[in-house]
């Protein structure tokens, strides 16, 4: 089990489902434009509607795993200093992180087709400190956090595994009762808050930290992985199905850090790294691995003007064309 080598496998897998999850989600989009419009009368069979559900719930390990990933190789690079991290390290990485994410936050509030509306200096200055030029981009202040913390909470792992990890247990409860409970405006918060994804970037800091410990964890429950992989997944598109019923909000869906998306997600990334031998199409997820970022930032933008052009193209969206 080379876990290097699978991590790297796994980068490259997520960044495809990021891809696949907002490609389903810009599809939905489409349709339930086409309906409101009047372009398309004829209700959606249910099967399709479960089956669109599930194809998009089931890629949303693919943050996590982001998160997952950076944990692991942050404590990996300290080993070395008994879990200190340098904090040129970080200094480095903050500046590959935002320099890129700056000029594509520009790109996307001066070319994005549906933002027509103009915004003030301060609204735009907004936009780029939280993520706002598009919402994906949720995912990079969110890291910046993580790197901001890293310094901090690796040697603290290093010191109180158990203990680091049961808080992140206890914190992710606490975001799930929140949620499901509905307090305030937690319901958009929580995607920016790291407490709601810390759970998988401590696990992935132990995991760095002691290689060897963290096999040995895996192979032991190595049934419990793989057989709770499909009933887990499962559950995670039935817990999306009844909380979209429920509340009428359809963000569910995406959302990896509900009870049972959480469980789902880390799941997928136990299982993936329990794998022996290569993967299908190893070479090419080696290569995205390597890329991961560009794709993530830039991705949205095609996605975003094939959905304008189909927008402005009506014919497109007719029953005739098969597209829905």
């Amino acid at each position: 089990m080379n876990l290097i080598k699978r991590l790297s496998w796994l980068g490259g897998l997520s960044i495809l489902a990021v891809v696949l999850n907002h490609s389903v989600q810009w599809g939905a989009t489409l349709a339930a434009w086409s309906r409101s419009g009047g372009l398309v009368t004829e209700p959606v069979a249910p099967w399709v509607t479960y089956l669109l559900i599930t194809i998009e719930r089931l890629p949303t390990f693919c943050v996590p795993a982001f998160f997952f990933i950076t944990g692991f190789f942050l404590a990996f690079s300290s080993r070395g200093a008994q879990g200190q991290i340098n904090w040129k390290i970080i200094r480095a990485r903050l500046i590959d992180l935002i320099v890129p994410y700056l000029i594509w936050s520009v790109v996307y509030l001066f070319g994005n087709p549906f933002e027509t509306e103009p915004f003030s200096p301060v609204e735009f200055l907004w936009k780029l400190a939280h993520g706002g030029a598009l919402s994906p981009f949720f995912f990079v202040p969110l890291l910046a956090q993580f790197y901001l913390l890293a310094p901090y909470l690796v040697p603290a792992i290093r010191r109180q595994p158990r203990l680091m990890i049961a808080l992140s247990i206890g914190l992710q409860i606490g975001v799930d009762l929140a949620l499901l409970a509905g307090i305030g405006s937690v319901e958009r918060m929580v995607w920016y808050l790291i407490l709601s994804w810390s759970l998988f970037f401590v696990i992935g800091v132990y995991a760095g930290l002691d290689i060897e410990r963290f096999k040995t964890l895996l192979l032991r429950y190595r049934l419990w992985i793989l057989g709770g992989l499909i009933p887990a997944a499962a559950l995670a598109v039935g817990e999306a199905v009844v909380l979209s019923q429920m509340t009428g909000r359809l963000d569910w869906i995406d959302m990896p850090f509900t009870p049972f998306g959480t469980v789902y997600s880390l799941l997928v990334i136990f299982a993936f790294l329990l794998g022996q031998g290569k993967v299908f199409g190893a070479s090419f997820l080696t290569y995205l691995s390597t890329r991961t970022y560009g794709v993530y930032l830039a991705h949205s933008l095609v996605l975003l003007w094939i959905v304008y052009y189909i927008t402005q193209e009506q014919w497109l969206l007719s029953p005739q064309t098969g597209l829905l």
